[in-house]
């Protein structure tokens, strides 16, 4: 029997699976050494998960120390890994979080054997360990149809909330939508369609790191604006640019939709196979009326399909009408992420 990357036997290794904590130094060797590997195994895994998005995330938090969980049968032999960063708080405690969160939208363990239960099980046992020792654990955004989420949603003690999340098919279904909003569309189309008879629009997906770079900028600019009133549904930004640097256009790209020069929507992406992972959405407020994220997404639903991707996975929804709505009009296929909050956490 092997997991399900292949080439690791489970059973003879039950008995000896252990857990390793690696800190600071180590964390870095092994997200740098080993990591690279794990992450190549496991089909499931997305681009929040890889190394240039964590090393990204580790550099960006100085306060903090990188922690890697290993989960192994044998020496040298990884089963699945959890990349975790450890913070001393204001008051003297301990925090314990994923690394690269919150702005990650998908927490997973990675590696061939990450979501055998008896592995799971095996790092999920030691972050309720540190949880029962005191430390505010916060395991945000873990996928719930991953083994490591049904564990983290079962813990007894632990504050669980759950947030829908939607991934639009790529080619997308417009003949499959509902009269009215194939109606709609097709009225916000004609106005895009003349506008660009005109040549004032352009769209442009990023292919370079400087224009990557730029696409970033422009979204979190346009972020921003929308927010303005709203500071606390603003995204982590700070740090974000150099995170995606590190990154690159191999895992990484902005769309940008431009008005007469002016960009009036935006997207930034990562991307492992053929999902792209929606990280940032934008669009500005004074072009309300002309729906200037609906014209974005047709673009790039429509360049994404040329590409050939196959998922454009919109992420966490707030449960609000409007986010739902917005996104139900893209006949997503609806999954879901947990958040589980550690007793010291779900009462700081």
């Amino acid at each position: 029997m092997t997991g399900r990357g292949g080439g690791i036997p489970l059973l003879p290794w039950r008995d000896t699976l252990t857990v390793q904590e690696l800190e600071g130094p180590e964390a870095h060797a092994f997200l740098a050494v080993r990591w690279p590997a794990l992450y190549a195994q496991d089909r499931l895994a997305t681009p929040f998960q890889s190394f240039a998005w964590l090393r990204g995330w580790a550099t960006q938090r100085p306060t903090s120390t990188p922690l890697v969980l290993v989960a192994e049968y044998a020496p040298g032999r990884p089963a699945a890994a959890l990349a975790l960063t450890r913070e001393v708080t204001d008051e003297g405690g301990v925090r314990i979080t994923p690394l690269g969160s919150p702005a990650a939208e998908y927490i997973r363990a990675v590696g061939p054997c990450a979501d055998e239960p008896h592995v799971a099980g095996a790092l999920v046992q030691r972050l309720t360990d540190w949880a029962a020792d005191g430390a505010a654990v916060v395991m945000p955004d873990v996928p719930t149809g991953s083994r490591l989420g049904q564990l983290l949603a079962a813990e007894p003690g632990w504050s669980h909330t759950t947030v829908a999340c939607a991934q639009v098919p790529v080619p997308m279904p417009y003949a499959a939508m509902s009269r009215v909003t194939r109606r709609d569309h097709v009225r916000r189309e004609r106005t895009w369609t003349a506008l660009e008879m005109e040549g004032r629009v352009d769209y442009r997906r990023s292919s370079t790191a400087d224009e990557l770079a730029a696409g970033t900028a422009d979204a979190q600019h346009l972020h921003r604006r929308r927010w303005a009133s709203h500071p606390t549904r603003v995204p982590p930004l700070d740090g974000l640019l150099e995170v995606l640097r590190h990154c690159g256009p191999t895992e990484a790209f902005a769309a940008v939709l431009r008005l007469d020069g002016c960009p009036v929507a935006a997207m930034v992406c990562l991307h492992r196979g053929p999902v792209a992972y929606s990280l940032l959405p934008a669009m500005d407020p004074a072009v309300a009326d002309l729906a200037p994220g609906h014209a974005l997404h047709r673009r790039l639903l429509a360049d994404l399909d040329a590409a050939e991707f196959e998922v454009l996975d919109l992420g966490r929804t707030r449960d609000e009408p409007g986010q739902i709505s917005y996104k139900s009009q893209y006949l997503p296929s609806w999954t879901s992420s947990v958040a589980a909050h550690g007793p010291s956490a779900s009462s700081s």
